[in-house]
């Protein structure tokens, strides 16, 4: 595919917030960018998941598929689908995995659902090339409940949703040339009354972490509207909340598990650079065990069409209106890639917006 420029209609919008929202947050000024996207033909009637890597040469998504987790599509080999990181117990497969893409190198974390099997390292350019993957054995670190999300930190270590089953751990550091794993001091003072493994397993579940490749981290959880910046510089973690409104919650009838409540939001997307943070609030709350979009736009309602910016330091910058909804977001320099569905086809598309 031949890559043009984006053409993008930039609208301004200002708008005065004249109470704290839900999570509590001071009344701010909402800078609104309108953006019109580009349509990134990648040739394929493949069910996409995520996009975990994507450039203007190539693109790499998560894919729906019983043999490999992965897809890319490459402009020299005309955007033919690539399937890659085949499903099994060889050294360089995978039975379940997390994937994380920095600079050029897509890291991929291998585990069962309390089982780390190994860190997979593969060039971008080498994704047919398995002679240039690399694999860590982590398989020695034990008793750990994996989460949804893992990011790189400096130093061969990563951070990863989960923690020693039952106590009060939500994030773990993993140290890939120690081969340990040690307790991040974060546990979210929500009030609720439960057992750390039912606290534990509802701020695991589906909560993504992104590192700003230095000392803070994001943390978002899959529930809620819960979203803040953990500095980790010091032993005792500081926080700062760019939203703060805790998921809905008490221990589900196995005594273990967490059970959503009524009018629990669904939480959102986000992703983090190094430079910047974006947020995609879901405007959906739980109604009669389905969670139900206050503004439906024939999407799923787990789509969206706003991503709000901040800095690191949580101060809010803008939010852009993409001209289609989607259901999840890549950000490469001042591009965001978007997936999205063909509401008349039900094909995965991508499209990607300059910001």
């Amino acid at each position: 595919m031949e890559f043009n420029h984006i053409f993008s209609n930039t609208l301004i919008l200002l708008l005065i917030l004249s109470s704290c929202s839900p999570s509590g947050r001071r009344e701010r000024t909402v800078r609104e960018i309108a953006l019109e996207g580009e349509k990134v033909n990648i040739t394929s009637d493949a069910s996409l998941y995520e996009i975990v890597y994507a450039d203007t040469n190539q693109l790499v998504a998560s894919v729906l598929s019983p043999t490999n987790l992965l897809i890319s599509y490459r402009k020299g080999e005309n955007m033919a689908p690539y399937e890659f990181l085949r499903v099994g117990h060889g050294p360089l497969e995978v039975m379940s995995a997390n994937v994380k893409s920095r600079s050029d190198t897509l890291f991929v974390l291998s585990h069962a659902s309390s089982e780390l099997h190994k860190l997979i390292k593969i060039p971008v350019v080498a994704i047919r090339d398995v002679s240039r993957w690399k694999s860590t054995d982590i398989s020695s670190i034990k008793g750990i409940s994996i989460g949804s999300d893992f990011d790189v930190l400096p130093s061969a270590s990563y951070i990863m949703t989960g923690g020693k089953f039952g106590t009060e751990t939500v994030l773990t550091e993993i140290s890939e040339r120690e081969k340990n794993g040690n307790p991040v001091a974060f546990w979210p003072e929500d009030g609720c009354p439960v057992a750390p493994v039912t606290k534990q397993n509802m701020y695991i579940r589906g909560a993504k972490v992104f590192s700003n490749g230095g000392s803070k981290v994001l943390y978002a959880c899959g529930e809620g509207r819960y979203f803040s910046i953990l500095d980790l510089s010091s032993e005792s973690v500081s926080e700062t909340f760019i939203y703060d409104e805790y998921p809905k919650y008490n221990v589900a009838s196995d005594g273990i598990n967490a059970e959503r409540k009524p009018g629990s939001l669904l939480g959102g997307m986000v992703y983090a650079t190094d430079s910047l943070v974006f947020l995609s609030p879901l405007n959906c709350r739980l109604v009669n065990a389905n969670y139900v979009p206050d503004n439906y736009k024939s999407y799923p309602p787990d789509y969206n069409d706003r991503i709000e910016v901040y800095d690191w330091n949580g101060t809010y910058i803008c939010t852009y209106v993409m001209d289609k909804p989607f259901g999840n977001f890549y950000v490469n320099g001042s591009v965001i890639y978007t997936l999205t569905i063909n509401n008349e086809t039900f094909l995965s598309e991508v499209y990607r917006y300059r910001f």
